[in-house]
């Protein structure tokens, strides 16, 4: 005999129930999951950190020598270092380059990309979000950053939350940012502006490749003016035609 509707009802709802708790435990879990990378740059030591930092200032105080000065420059930053001063110098000197809830951002760089992580901690989230992307230079002073997956803990991240955090680190640095799309991915075109110590100088970034570990860049600076200069003391200009 057929056990009545109203008898098999609460059991139902129980098993529901339990489904339920057992999806949002394991959704809860896989989000506070963090990529291997990410724990292995927390795990280092804060010695070693601060002397990666030192490196990093040391390394771009002297491109932005060379890059002041006419003729080629280069440079390259490792992952080290720049771990290094996300720790120590930027946590210290320039908490506010770090948008609302974001906090101990660190970076992977290998030929193949870049990735990025950063905990997440507001009062209804706690996760570590998580970045892979390619980085290239699209143009001269244009690098182009492909975001190929994103996360939060071990579960997908809708795209458009991240673009909206990009739009916002990009407005905090200053950096003029266009979107555009390949293959149904979106990537981000920034705008590089160089610093210029006169307007007789103009810089520009010919190159940026990742490589294990570290970031190549490399450009060279001239003389802007120097052909206008040149055409208005050309000896023609003073030279009366027979």
């Amino acid at each position: 005999m057929r056990s009545p509707p109203r008898k098999r009802f609460p059991i139902f709802t129980c098993a529901v129930l339990l489904l339920l708790g057992a999806i949002a435990y394991w959704a809860y879990n896989a989000s506070q999951a963090a990529p291997e990378f990410y724990r292995q740059a927390l795990a280092v030591d804060r010695e070693i950190q601060v002397v990666a930092s030192d490196e990093m200032l040391h390394q771009a105080t002297a491109l932005y020598n060379d890059v002041q000065k006419v003729g080629d420059w280069e440079a390259v930053f490792t992952t080290d270092q720049i771990n290094g001063w996300l720790a120590v110098d930027m946590q210290e000197n320039h908490p506010d380059l770090l948008p609302k809830y974001v906090y101990e951002p660190r970076v992977f760089i290998d030929e193949t990309g870049m990735k990025l992580g950063c905990r997440y901690e507001s009062k209804r989230i706690s996760t570590v979000f998580s970045l892979e992307m390619d980085t290239y230079l699209a143009e001269e002073n244009v690098i182009a950053m492909r975001i190929r997956n994103a996360k939060a803990g071990a579960l997908p991240l809708p795209l458009d939350k991240v673009l909206d955090g990009v739009a916002e680190g990009a407005q905090r640095l200053k950096l003029k940012i266009e979107w555009q799309t390949i293959e149904n991915d979106p990537v981000a075109m920034i705008t590089v502006a160089p610093p210029r110590s006169s307007e007789d100088l103009k810089v520009t970034v010919t190159h940026l490749q990742l490589r294990d570990g570290e970031i190549y860049v490399a450009g060279t600076t001239n003389a802007a003016n120097r052909a206008r200069l040149d055409a208005a003391f050309s000896p023609s200009k003073f030279i009366r035609s027979k």
